[in-house]
């Protein structure tokens, strides 16, 4: 049995050539849909959205509480370090600033009337004319007022410093993308630090925070090319490139994904912060390469074309030895369509498979060795040259539908045509 298969091989690589031609003379006309091998570029493609991002944003808050009184700047405004956009009622603020300043006068006085007593009566001791308990007592009096002087010190400064904040600041050089208060309204900021603006650095410089399925995150590297699209532009393309994978995951209903940040340069300002980015990662390319598309890959003709060659192999007997092919035929061994297309589509080595391949009036299966693809097209490392026309599909038809096409319908009917 394996050596009648074998030989059903054999016949069938020799003689796997076959004319386009016409399944029947009266009935059926076959034709073949191909497609070109062309050279071009290729490339492994990841899909997948993201949001864009400032590369740098801070949030400007106040740490007193007070209320607003004046803003100077706006949504969009430019601002530079140390630029004044804010400030808040000083009043009780210098209130508060002046009550420590005359607390501390009150405390540095007390501590230069101790201290003076205590040196007074530190003499009186050494010449054993005190007490020991008043010295004592003199010595705890100039300690507690030195040590409530550098609490008031330390409540003025404090005071000082409440004051200066005040007034805000911005901290960059960037734009304002969110203000959050308006004049008269209280902020306060006992319990946490409210933010008043929200400052991005450099809009020219952007990025995307991309979510790349677990299944996908293991083709992403650092330094992949990205081509994204905005919805704001859609006939837009922008690029960018992998600067960084993160490790932790998000967990989303036991869906795990990635974090992956690509750098996106903004130069026209097109792009603003909280767009979806629509991502294609280029996981892998490469230029200049023999490819052709996918589809040439399903292509397995049909039973019909099968059992046509089935019929070629047997009346083609040129090149083998007649007792050969009777005995297949003689044995019962010669395969039907069915089994004529598991023939050709047997377990091929890993990176390889068949396609066929058209020649002027023929046809014929090719072995071909495969690489990356795009999901449309696949490139081809071994087998096929530029040009070579390889087929996707197989037309059959019907003849009479073929003429009634081309006759005229304004044509009368031949003399017993009906």
């Amino acid at each position: 049995m394996r050596k009648v298969i074998y030989i059903i091989i054999i016949v069938a690589i020799t003689f796997a050539t076959l004319t386009i031609w016409r399944l029947s003379a009266n009935k059926e006309i076959l034709s073949f849909k191909t497609t070109k091998a062309v050279k071009g570029d290729i490339s492994s493609v990841i899909t997948a959205t993201g949001s864009l991002e400032a590369i740098t944003t801070v949030e400007v808050g106040t740490q007193v509480s007070g209320i607003i009184q004046n803003i100077f700047v706006d949504f969009n405004s430019r601002v530079k370090s140390g630029q004044t956009i804010a400030i808040l009622d000083t009043i009780m603020l210098h209130s508060s600033l002046q009550s420590a300043n005359a607390e501390l006068e009150q405390k540095s006085a007390n501590l230069e009337y101790y201290k003076k007593n205590y040196e007074r009566i530190k003499l009186l001791f050494e010449s054993k004319t005190v007490a020991e308990s008043e010295y004592d007592q003199a010595k705890w009096n100039y300690s507690t007022a030195k040590s409530n002087y550098l609490a008031s010190k330390a409540s003025l400064e404090k005071a000082q410093v409440n004051l200066n904040y005040a007034t805000i600041t911005s901290p960059i050089n960037g734009v304002v993308i969110s203000r959050n208060v308006v004049e008269g309204q209280t902020v306060a900021a006992s319990f946490s630090t409210p933010t008043l603006f929200t400052i991005a650095q450099d809009l020219t410089k952007m990025q995307v925070v991309a979510n790349i399925d677990e299944a996908d995150i293991g083709q992403v590297k650092d330094g992949n090319r990205v081509i994204f699209s905005v919805d704001a532009f859609p006939d837009d393309e922008f690029e960018g490139k992998v600067i960084q994978i993160r490790l932790e995951p998000s967990v989303t209903q036991n869906v795990v994904t990635y974090n992956v940040l690509i750098d996106a340069p903004n130069p026209n300002l097109k792009l603003m912060p909280g767009m979806t980015a629509n991502l294609n990662i280029l996981a892998a390319e490469k230029k200049n390469i023999i490819k052709i598309q996918n589809k040439a890959l399903r292509y397995s003709p049909s039973q019909d074309v099968m059992l046509k060659m089935r019929d070629i192999m047997i009346s083609q007997k040129k090149g083998i030895e007649s007792s050969s092919v009777n005995a297949i035929q003689d044995s019962g061994q010669m395969p039907d369509g069915r089994k004529m297309q598991d023939l050709f589509s047997r377990e091929l080595p890993e990176g390889e498979t068949m396609v066929w391949v058209k020649t002027g009036d023929f046809i014929r299966p090719k072995r071909i060795k495969i690489g990356l693809s795009d999901g449309s097209n696949i490139e081809v490392l071994e087998g096929l040259s530029e040009g070579e026309e390889v087929i996707t599909d197989e037309i059959i038809k019907k003849k009479k539908e073929q003429e009634s096409q081309q006759r005229s319908p304004f044509m009368p009917d031949r003399p017993g045509r009906k």
